[in-house]
């Protein structure tokens, strides 16, 4: 609050100042300390701003890289590719049907695939008349009749006796009257009728003319009807046979009944042992060979071991049918044995197969070839220890495969699955 003046008795003015308000005491320590907060500040801001050549070039600089590692692992080491491999007859046949006139139309499958075949059975049935199955190696070239004589004859011979019919020894080898009725019979057990011999029907009959008292009768014709089958009679049409070779033998696959034949038309045999084979392509084969242990891995079922059989030789394709022309990879076909066998339940399938091309160690500890160093001193990796620092370690290295090292196994230097080395 300002002075006011006093007013001086008689009139005159008394110059005497009245005293003013006084300050707080704390104002100007208050402002003491914001002024050096601010001045503090300032130089923090400009030191920050400012750095010496030291400083820059630290500043500069990338912090240092963390290591790059990898967790070791035990196991076996091997060098392997992978294929397919298919489970199938181990021999197939293809078995060509007799030819007859006209043309050709399955009338009926008495036998279903992969039925097994019996001997004396039919395979199939052309144009309402039946194929029979026989045993032996001698293809029957003709039709058989009374009087003939031949291989192909005792082959039908011991097929009859091995059904349990009864052909003597003296007609052994020659078409006779004994042989002629075991094929009726044969026939008839199977519900289709023997061929009738052409020559029935142009038999004569009997003259019932009476001869003079006393006077010889006439010799009976060689063909009269109650004489029985007669040379030249028909006895097997060779259309009704076609031989198979012995074993369980199975119809792969069988035409439909109505369907018309092409004249070289055949039927598809096999065997009921099994066969596992992998086809490869030609550019791999040189690098496979005999005797190289094989896994098998089926879509159910436990792994199976085997090893593969020869391997063949590529054939040399002509220079103009090559894959980029053809679009087709030349292969190879390699057989594969299983250990154990093949299971039945395989037919007709394909699974994996890992060909082992070399085993590098059975058991061993695995490492990235890129975590060893090598050096005057020998082979080594960096381990990780407790305290993360890492120590070198020898190691004694059996092999590598596709960038994995095998080393033995070392408890006592850390050289254990699970181990962390450090790459580079």
């Amino acid at each position: 609050m300002s002075s006011s003046l006093i007013p001086a008795p008689g009139g005159g003015e008394n110059t005497q100042v009245a005293p003013a308000r006084r300050r707080p005491s704390w104002l100007l320590p208050v402002a003491i300390l914001l002024l050096m907060a601010l001045t503090a500040g300032a130089t923090w801001a400009i030191a920050q701003r400012t750095q010496s050549p030291q400083q820059v070039q630290a500043a500069a600089q990338a912090p240092a890289p963390e290591a790059i590692t990898a967790t070791l692992t035990r196991g076996p080491l091997e060098d392997t590719t992978t294929a397919r491999v298919a489970i199938g007859p181990a021999q197939t046949q293809q078995i060509v049907l007799p030819t007859r006139e006209g043309a050709r139309v399955v009338t009926g499958n008495p036998l279903s695939a992969s039925t097994p075949i019996g001997i004396g059975q039919p395979l199939i049935e052309l144009n309402g008349r039946p194929v029979f199955a026989v045993l032996g190696t001698f293809p029957y070239y003709r039709d058989l009749a009374v009087g003939d004589t031949g291989p192909d004859v005792e082959q039908w011979q011991q097929t009859l006796r091995d059904l349990g019919y009864s052909i003597p020894s003296s007609e052994y080898g020659r078409v006779g009257a004994r042989t002629a009725t075991a094929t009726e019979k044969f026939y008839a057990a199977r519900d289709y009728p023997a061929l009738k011999p052409d020559s029935a029907a142009e038999q004569p009959a009997a003259s019932n003319t009476p001869t003079a008292a006393g006077a010889a009768a006439p010799a009976a014709s060689p063909n009269a009807a109650a004489a029985g089958p007669v040379t030249g009679d028909l006895v097997l049409p060779m259309a009704e046979v076609v031989v198979v070779p012995g074993g369980d033998q199975r119809l792969q696959s069988v035409p439909a009944v109505g369907t018309t034949l092409a004249e070289d038309a055949t039927l598809s045999l096999a065997g009921a042992d099994l066969a596992a084979t992998s086809s490869v392509p030609a550019i791999d084969a040189p690098a496979l060979a005999e005797g190289m242990a094989v896994t098998i891995t089926p879509d159910a079922g436990e792994v199976r071991t085997g090893v593969l059989g020869a391997v063949p030789a590529p054939a040399a394709a002509p220079a103009e049918a090559d894959a980029t022309t053809t679009g087709q990879v030349p292969l190879v076909t390699i057989p594969v044995s299983v250990e154990g066998g093949i299971p039945p339940e395989w037919e007709g399938k394909n699974f994996i197969l890992t060909i082992i091309k070399q085993r590098v160690a059975d058991d061993a500890i695995l490492v990235p070839s890129t975590a060893i160093t090598t050096d005057a001193t020998g082979s080594a990796i960096y381990v990780r220890q407790s305290d993360g620092s890492f120590a070198r370690v020898s190691v004694s290295v059996a092999g590598t495969v596709r960038g994995v090292a095998a080393v033995a196994p070392d408890e006592a230097s850390g050289v254990v699955e699970g181990a962390v080395v450090r790459i580079g």
